[in-house]
């Protein structure tokens, strides 16, 4: 499955940020996440049960994840 942040909307489901972040999103990568947020590492907005992450949050952490520091 793909992931594109060139979709309409601004929020991205977490779901969709840990695939577009991290390969996958089972729930190590999703423990990884909250853990992010609990710790002010990434903005992210709650709606009911549900978490969504800003698409600049997630090219920003994006950026700051490769290995050549781009």
């Amino acid at each position: 499955m793909t992931i594109s942040l060139s979709e309409e909307g601004q929020l991205v489901r977490l779901r969709a940020a840990c695939e577009y972040l991290f390969g996958n999103a089972d729930e190590s990568t999703k423990m990884r996440m909250y853990r992010m947020i609990d710790r002010d590492e990434i903005t992210a907005r709650k709606f009911g049960t549900r978490w969504f992450i800003p698409r600049e949050e997630i090219e920003r952490i994006a950026g700051s994840e490769r290995p050549d520091g781009d």
